[in-house]
């Protein structure tokens, strides 16, 4: 916020670095400074920068209620479904914007690895059911899956977001970003006022994102990364083998 002030030239009493205009104490800062915060993790998430990323446990997962390959249990913030019936737990963790990968293993068998499940790209296939969930896909803002047979526990790893912040000296877990959120409190500041300066300081904060995104960008190239041919295997049809492959 000392940044922003400076760059929106709004000196405190006295000198003093708490501002005038764009106070810690006016009623908009936080605001303000919420809505610049939001936006920046968006930003920085769709551009592939891993802020905000977490484990989850989902626990009892029950067996899918009906052998019709057409019924899917799915899991929202609210409810599980086994297909049928609704059930108040197990539920999405309250923090997740989409899930990432998912892994599974017989509930309570908890000495036993988790399998890795493959992400339906398009659509769940309405195939015959087994012991396990063979697939899974995040629609309709709900997570569904392919019928297992038995009770399954899930380790999720999800993209998250990181709570607002709750006053102005609130700590943010976002390395080197000063620049881009004091230019985005810039430019919300004077965008609200109706000021010319609002696009200059929408463009510094681009480039200040940018310099944000391109670690993530050098880090990735790295490594080799080749995408899985969605539907590949190695023979015809749909099939699981119980350890994550597709046969």
């Amino acid at each position: 916020m000392q940044a922003a002030r400076a760059l929106v030239n709004d000196a405190g009493a006295s000198g003093s670095v708490a501002g005038n205009l764009l106070g810690d104490n006016q009623a908009f800062s936080l605001p303000l400074f919420n809505q610049a915060y939001r936006f920046a993790q968006t930003r920085l998430a769709n551009a592939g920068v891993e802020i905000a990323t977490k484990y989850a446990t989902l626990i009892n997962l029950l067996p899918v209620a009906s052998s019709d390959p057409s019924v899917f249990p799915w899991m929202n913030w609210a409810n599980y479904s086994d297909g049928v019936n609704l059930y108040s737990t197990p539920v999405l963790p309250p923090d997740l914007v989409m899930p990432l990968r998912l892994w599974q293993r017989l509930s309570g068998a908890t000495a036993s690895p988790f399998i890795p499940m493959r992400q339906a790209n398009d659509g769940l296939p309405p195939i015959i059911q087994a012991a396990y969930f063979q697939c899974w896909e995040w629609r309709g803002n709900q997570l569904n899956f392919t019928g297992g047979l038995q009770s399954n526990d899930i380790l999720m790893l999800y993209m998250n977001f990181l709570p607002d912040a709750q006053s102005l000296n609130d700590t943010i877990p976002i390395m080197r970003a000063e620049n881009v959120m004091a230019n985005l409190v810039a430019e919300y500041f004077c965008r609200s006022r109706g000021s010319a300066q609002a696009d200059m300081f929408k463009a510094e904060a681009d480039e200040a994102m940018r310099d944000l995104i391109r670690p993530t960008a050098r880090q990735k190239q790295r490594g080799q990364h080749r995408r899985v041919p969605y539907g590949g295997g190695g023979g015809s049809g749909f099939g699981f083998d119980g350890f994550g492959s597709w046969l």
